[in-house]
């Protein structure tokens, strides 16, 4: 439970706030003013979000302890916590070591240091691509919220987001 709140939490945490600031920086806002909205919106943020989840859990308590939940609230993102801190945890020589049920899983950390290689020996080759534009972590950085959703709008929402912006890129350059 340890890794999970402090390791893979403060991963994602940070993934959101390079996703913040590459906003910022397309919009053309001053990173110091990216940074304390940053602040801002995590203390807005913290309070509503400790007073609307007090909220469900005292009005929606049996719904968060059915299996399936009721297609609006469901224990999905607790119970993945809890499988990840058991898994990393107490089982972790069991499983993931060499040899191993999931052993291929220690491997992700060598796979995320390989992936950015491809496009920084291409950006050096080909610059006109600009290639070292493409953050790695960033796309793959949301995969993991995938699996547990309640609805299918994610990629929805990525194809639009690289439409809008291939648009942005192609007929309003100057923006």
């Amino acid at each position: 439970m340890w890794f999970t709140v402090y390791g893979g939490t403060s991963a994602y945490q940070g993934l959101n706030i390079l996703k913040n600031m590459k906003y910022g920086q397309y919009i053309h806002l001053p990173p110091r003013l990216v940074v304390y909205s940053q602040l801002i919106g995590c203390t807005v943020g913290s309070l509503t979000t400790l007073l609307v989840a007090r909220a469900i859990v005292s009005h929606e308590r049996e719904v968060l302890l059915s299996p399936h939940g009721n297609g609006i609230f469901s224990g999905a993102e607790i119970a993945a916590f809890q499988a990840r801190a058991v898994s990393w945890g107490l089982f972790s020589r069991h499983l993931f070591l060499s040899g191993q049920r999931y052993s291929a899983v220690s491997w992700g950390m060598l796979i995320g240091f390989a992936l950015p290689v491809p496009f920084f020996v291409a950006h050096k080759i080909w610059p006109r691509l600009k290639l070292n534009q493409v953050i790695v972590p960033l796309f793959l950085g949301i995969i993991p919220g995938l699996y547990n959703m309640a609805y299918a709008g994610e990629l929805a929402r990525m194809v639009i987001g690289l439409t809008s912006q291939l648009w942005a890129r192609r007929y309003r350059a100057q923006w």
